[in-house]
């Protein structure tokens, strides 16, 4: 929170990514759009309508991680796509399954949930299978399985990014 002339105001954390960055052209090409800038929020906003930011050390190092993390992601993904991004005529349509990534902050005090679509009739992951994901990644408390099921059966859960995980700090106290 920010305070000017006495009222209080939020500030909000996100992502920009510009139209010719990775992230975008995929999105675009999923919208079926072309030249659309990619804001991702990192503050997720409550059923009340709050913003509220997940209790992390250092937010600007963790939105650098988080950038770096999805620059990755969808370079990869261009990559398998190949030939059908640069319009090759040749190219065969690929066939790529849903893709699920947990970003989890440096301190462990939080973990966001980030999806890449299905292309060319991929398989979309299921409930179980995300849930599996975070235990492999050994996210298993403060994880909002209720959210995860709403995600899961959310069609415009894609190139969005879900505070999916929020811990408390632990208070220091007093040694007798």
């Amino acid at each position: 929170m920010e305070s000017w002339g006495g009222e209080q105001r939020y500030k909000k954390h996100s992502i920009q990514f510009p139209p010719t960055h990775e992230l975008c052209i995929l999105r675009n090409l999923w919208l079926g759009e072309e030249g659309n800038e990619l804001s991702i929020d990192l503050d997720p906003v409550d059923e009340v309508g709050i913003h509220v930011t997940p209790p992390v050390g250092n937010l600007s190092a963790e939105i650098e991680r988080l950038q770096i993390l999805l620059t990755g992601a969808a370079w990869r993904r261009m990559r398998e796509l190949g030939g059908i991004l640069t319009g090759d005529k040749g190219a065969q349509p690929k066939r790529l399954d849903e893709e699920a990534f947990i970003f989890v902050s440096s301190d462990e005090m939080a973990a966001w949930l980030f999806f890449l679509p299905s292309v060319g009739g991929g398989k979309e992951l299921t409930l179980t299978q995300l849930q599996q994901l975070f235990v492999v990644r050994g996210v298993t408390s403060g994880v909002d399985w209720e959210l995860l099921k709403r995600i899961s059966e959310c069609e415009q859960r894609y190139f969005r990014l879900f505070t999916i995980a929020c811990g408390v700090p632990s208070l220091r106290g007093n040694r007798r």
